[in-house]
């Protein structure tokens, strides 16, 4: 299960700091990996690994400003295979302006177990709940 879709919208400008950035269009290469580019030839799982502080790739970025939307795709559609798209990381820096965003995610199951896929979104695995935990 996976997101396909993510969509936000700045609900603010931010002129100073905010900015949405992509470090890792080719995720794994700074590590010796060969998945980053090659996902879109041939989708399949990829091992997450990746240069956290240096980034991997040609990054990029969008500054916030009000009304525009911005839509990436974090993962392959279940019909793929569901795999995520790792070079679609993501981070956003620290805002100095106040900063608004709304967001949507659209998944490739329509019945989820919710806090078992939140968790697993957002948690490092040693800090993971364990199944009985939820």
């Amino acid at each position: 299960v996976n997101r396909i879709v993510t969509i936000f919208v700045y609900l603010t400008t931010c002129v100073r700091g905010g900015r949405t950035r992509w470090r890792w269009t080719d995720y794994d290469a700074a590590l010796g990996g060969n998945h980053g580019r090659a996902f879109y030839e041939q989708p399949g799982p990829g091992t997450g690994a990746t240069d956290v502080a240096g980034g991997s790739g040609a990054g990029f970025s969008i500054s916030p400003e009000e009304g525009m939307a911005v839509v990436h795709f974090p993962a392959t559609s279940a019909r793929s295979g569901g795999y995520t798209d790792y070079n679609a990381y993501h981070e956003s820096e620290a805002a100095v302006d106040d900063k608004w965003v709304l967001q949507q995610f659209v998944w490739s199951h329509s019945k989820l177990a919710w806090p078992r896929v939140l968790d697993a979104e957002n948690l490092e695995p040693e800090r993971c709940l364990s199944p009985s935990q939820l």
